[in-house]
Formats: C-alpha cells, sequence, structure tokens
C-alpha cells in the first residue's frame, strides 16, 4: 500500500498529466486500477486513506483534459474509488468499456476454473500408476520384532549433518581465508522509511502542499511534521526554485500556530525562517518588511519579524560562522510569550556594547581614528561579509516604513509601542554593526544617529537604551568631523550624556551614557 501511495502521488500531479507519454501513463492506470481491487470501504488503513487522497486530485487533472484516452482513465479510476467512498458513479462514456471490461473478467475467471480440474485428473492418474509400480516392486521379507527400527530419514539427516559440519569446518579453520578475522561486517541502516506515515518531502513545493494541508487526523499532524523538520535542510541545499517559494513558505511559517502541540515547533519554525532570510534575502526580508507595519499584526509576530531580519543579517555577515569557530555557542532557547513586561535589550548585549565602547575608546586616544572602524580579529581567519552589500535593503525600507506610520497610535502608541520602537532600534544597530567595514556603512551609522537621537526624550526607559545602544555601535564608523559636528552642534550630545549620567531614572542608561560622555571627551581632546 506504501508504494501505492507513491505511485498515486505521481499519477496525481499536473506535469505527470500533462508531459507524460499517454502508453506510459495508461500502464500506470492499469496498475492503480488493480491495485484499488485489494482495498475496502471498512479498511481502516492510514495508507488507505492517503491513497485516496492523493488519487483524487489525479482524478480532477484527467477529467479536465481533451484527450480522450485520459479522461478514459480518469473516470474508470473514478468509479473504482466510488465505492470505497460509500457512494455510486458511473460515466456514460464507460458504458461499452465497462461491458467489454466485464467479459473478458468473466472469461478469464472460466479459464481459472478449468485448469484446476485438468491438474488434479493428471495428479490423480500419476498416483494411481505410481501406486501400481509399488505394488509390484514390493517384496516380502521376514521382519525381527525385538530388532532396532532405523528410518531412512533419520539416514539421509545423519548424512546432511556429518556433510555440513565437514563444511564448517573447512570454511572456519586456521588454514581457510575465510575465516571470521578476514570478514568485513556488514552495517545496516535502516532508517524505517516504509514505516512513515507520511513520505519524507524532497522537494520546496512538496513542503508547502504539506504546511497548507488541512485536517486535524494522525495524518494532518504527520504532514506539519515531515515539512517543518525537512524544510531548512531543502532551503540551504539552495534549489533552482528557492526565489519563486521563499516569499510563500515565509507567509506560511510566519503566521502558523502550533495547533498539534508539537515539541519542536518553535525550533523548527525558527529555523526555517533564519534559512530563508540568509538563503535568499532578497525575496524574504522584502516580505517580512511588508508585513512589519500592518495594523493586524500582534505584538510577538512583529518581534519575530525583527529577530529573523536580525539573525539573517547576522549570518549573511559572517559573524556567525566566526563565532562558531571561535567558541561553541550555546542552542537558543526559545520561550513561549506571556503577557507582562519583560526587557528587550539584554544585560548581556549592553555588557557587549560597554566592553566595545571602552575599548574603542582607549584605541582611539592613541591612534585618533574613530572613523575607521577597526576591528581586532584573527589573523588566520577569514570570513566573506554577504551582508554589506545588502545592508541598505535591510536598513532603508525599515526606516521608510517607520516614517509613514510614525502617527499611528496603534503600532507606536502606549507601552507596547515603546517595546516595539526599542526593538526596532537595536536591529537598526546590528544591522549597522554587522555590515562592518563595507563603504556604505558610515552613511547607515550617520543616518541612524539622526533618526534614533530625537527619540531619546521618550519615557519608556528601554527606549531611551536603546537609542544609547544605537548612537554607542554607530560611532566606530563615524568621522572624526562628524562626531565633532554632533558633540558641538544642534545636537548638543556631550551635554544631554551629562545630564543623563546625573539624573536618569534607569541606572543602565546611566551606564551607558558616562562610558560614552568619556569616550566622546577623550576624543574631543587633541581639538578642544
Amino acid at each position: 500500500m506504501k508504494h501505492l501511495a507513491q505511485v498515486a502521488m505521481v499519477w496525481s500531479e499536473s506535469s505527470f498529466v500533462n508531459k507524460t507519454d499517454v502508453a506510459q501513463q495508461r500502464h500506470v492506470t492499469f496498475f492503480i486500477l488493480y491495485a484499488i481491487e485489494f482495498m475496502t470501504k471498512e479498511s481502516s488503513s492510514v495508507f488507505q486513506q492517503v491513497v485516496v487522497e492523493e488519487l483524487l486530485p489525479g482524478v480532477s487533472n484527467r477529467l479536465k483534459v481533451s484527450e480522450r484516452s485520459l479522461r478514459i482513465d480518469g473516470m474508470q479510476v473514478a468509479e473504482h474509488l466510488a465505492p470505497i467512498l460509500g457512494q455510486t458513479l458511473k460515466f456514460e462514456e464507460l458504458d461499452g468499456i465497462r461491458e467489454e471490461r466485464d467479459e473478458n473478467g468473466t472469461k478469464m475467471e472460466n479459464e481459472n476454473k478449468m485448469v484446476p480440474q485438468q491438474d488434479s485428473v493428471k495428479v490423480a492418474t500419476s498416483k494411481s500408476k505410481k501406486g501400481r509400480v509399488m505394488r509390484k516392486s514390493r517384496v516380502k521379507a521376514d521382519i525381527d520384532p525385538d530388532e532396532e527400527y532405523h528410518s531412512e530419514d533419520e539416514d539421509d539427516f545423519s548424512e546432511n549433518s556429518s556433510r555440513s559440519d565437514d563444511d564448517n569446518h573447512s570454511v572456519y579453520s586456521s588454514d581457510s581465508e575465510w575465516d571470521e578475522d578476514g570478514l568485513v561486517s556488514l552495517k545496516l541502516r535502516d532508517e524505517e522509511e516504509d514505516l512513515r506515515v507520511v513520505p519524507r518531502p524532497k522537494y520546496l513545493r512538496e513542503c508547502l502542499d504539506l504546511l497548507r494541508a488541512d485536517g486535524d487526523d494522525q495524518v494532518a499532524v504527520c504532514k506539519q511534521e515531515a515539512a517543518l523538520s525537512e524544510l531548512p535542510g531543502l532551503i540551504r541545499a539552495l534549489p533552482p526554485d528557492l526565489s519563486d517559494v521563499a516569499s510563500s513558505l515565509a507567509d506560511e511559517l510566519l503566521f502558523k500556530e502550533n495547533k498539534f502541540n508539537l515539541s519542536d515547533f518553535s525550533e523548527l519554525r525558527w529555523q526555517g525562517l533564519t534559512a530563508l532570510g540568509a538563503c535568499d534575502p532578497v525575496s524574504t526580508i522584502e516580505y517580512l518588511q511588508s508585513q512589519m507595519f500592518s495594523t493586524n499584526m500582534s505584538l510577538g509576530t512583529r518581534f519575530d519579524i525583527l529577530d529573523v531580519m536580525k539573525h539573517s543579517a547576522y549570518e549573511l555577515s559572517g559573524q556567525a560562522e566566526m563565532d562558531k569557530s571561535c567558541k561553541p555557542i550555546e542552542p537558543e532557547k526559545f520561550i513561549v510569550k506571556v503577557a507582562g513586561k519583560r526587557s528587550l535589550v539584554p544585560d548581556e548585549y549592553l555588557r557587549k556594547l560597554e566592553g566595545a565602547v571602552e575599548t574603542t575608546v582607549n584605541s582611539e586616544i592613541k591612534t585618533r581614528r574613530w572613523g575607521k572602524g577597526r576591528r581586532t580579529i584573527d589573523k588566520h581567519r577569514s570570513v566573506i561579509n554577504r551582508f554589506g552589500p545588502l545592508s541598505s535593503l535591510f536598513f532603508y525600507p525599515l526606516i521608510q516604513g517607520f516614517l509613514q506610520s510614525r502617527e499611528d497610535e496603534i503600532l507606536w502608541g502606549g507601552e507596547s509601542g515603546g517595546m516595539v520602537l526599542s526593538h526596532f532600534i537595536v536591529t537598526l544597530a546590528a544591522f549597522v554593526e554587522f555590515s562592518g567595514n563595507h563603504p556604505g556603512t558610515a552613511v547607515l551609522a550617520k543616518d541612524l544617529i539622526e533618526l534614533s537621537w530625537p527619540l531619546f526624550g521618550a519615557v519608556n526607559a528601554e527606549v531611551r537604551q536603546a537609542v544609547l545602544i544605537a548612537v554607542s555601535t554607530s560611532l566606530p564608523y563615524l568621522p572624526i568631523e562628524y562626531i565633532y559636528s554632533i558633540c558641538a552642534g544642534e545636537m548638543q550630545m556631550i551635554n544631554t550624556m551629562q545630564a543623563i549620567t546625573n539624573f536618569d531614572t534607569s541606572e543602565k542608561c546611566r551606564l551607558l551614557a558616562s562610558v560614552l560622555l568619556n569616550g566622546f571627551r577623550n576624543a574631543l581632546l587633541p581639538y578642544s
């Protein structure tokens, strides 16, 4: 039945119907018609349900074509499936063909009935002849009742056993070259593919169809689990049709719900989305950006969009490969979102930025080259930053969407709006950092400061932290002339930093502001 399901899946594909030779299709149809005879209405086999579900689209595809032979194939399969589904179906076009088929079936049954009778006559005749010969050749002999009885079967068994012992001795003896030490063990790997309810998908379009499958039974669960588990590997294999289905797959994964309570659903969904963003960033990121500023979007989905974009930039920049080669990375923990206040700027990220600012300040005091964006990296290890040329595609569409929707209270109003805004600014800062030494990084850094610095007056402390993170991330990539202008010009950044250090209610904001203030003063000391 499993092989019939695979054949039915191929038989139902539109490409098979439209491009395969008609004669070859007829052979496959005959195989399916013969196999359907063994299916019953009372059967509860899961494979039978899969076969029926696969055959119905094939019937519909054949009824749509103009070729008469293909239409007849579809009608015959439909008539055979109707009793299994508890229905009655007859096509007028098959009246003559159905009668001819019934006559051929009756002739074959009669021939089958005649053959066993002839065989029984031959067998009876041979037995009677053999009996007469045995009676003629029987010789009377005197039998001693006290003598030990030996049957011919025992003699044959003893001869065979002695022969097998001799053979084993010759094979496994020390003189033989085929002893146990010379034999190579055969390693069998059975992945139990024949026991799978849903075959493992091999193409992206198959995964897309499985994700879109309806139902709430065990087959639907197996379809979703098979698609989610195989999708990341298929995407990273870079198939030719990736760009055609990337946005559709991103849509299915982004709004997919764990209605079957799968244990690894969140992890597999995340792996699929990040694989799409890293392997086809243009199509995937464009779709995610279009959904980011939609008014009917949940708060968690907006966070997912920003996280996927940030992780895609992290992987495209080569930093993920560098971190993997330097030290093992702990697997990410997927925590179910719960209602309540939470920090969107983690302490680890703040400590990292504080250390980066202090290191940059100390190095720039000696060289006076803040605008060069220098980084200390391993001299024996290098990667290609593929995110630099794509950074503007990630960065500016988000800024455009923000400027167009900044008056929307649904997106940016209230506490939830402040959470989204802080996450939004941190994501833009990550784009600047992952762009690295690309020539356009200085432009991104300048635009990020001009966008984020006016937002520092927000009431939400996390928004103020995000603004300081954006400033500290952008400074290493800016020329010293621009840094002097923002400190002593209209922005008066040094005075503002001094006020933050002294009076801000957030301890993290005061700490970041003090580190940045020392960096500004040391960098601008030669120009004072």
